[in-house]
């Protein structure tokens, strides 16, 4: 049976990676932020892209 279901379809319209690569340049100019936290942010912004790797998925019943 495929796990490709009507629910798993719908996106949100924004990720949290599009809100941090929107507002991210914004908030680290207007605010003191730890090591940490610039990280954090990066490490989001960068989630799932070339610079970090890849993601890749395959569903076992339709391959998809």
């Amino acid at each position: 049976m495929c796990c490709n279901t009507d629910k798993q379809n719908k996106k949100p319209s924004y990720e949290i990676q599009d809100i941090f690569n929107l507002y991210a340049d914004d908030y680290v100019t207007n605010h003191r932020l730890t090591s940490e936290q610039k990280r954090a942010i990066r490490d989001i912004s960068n989630c799932r892209t070339s610079k970090l790797g890849f993601n890749a998925r395959e569903c076992n019943g339709c391959n998809s």
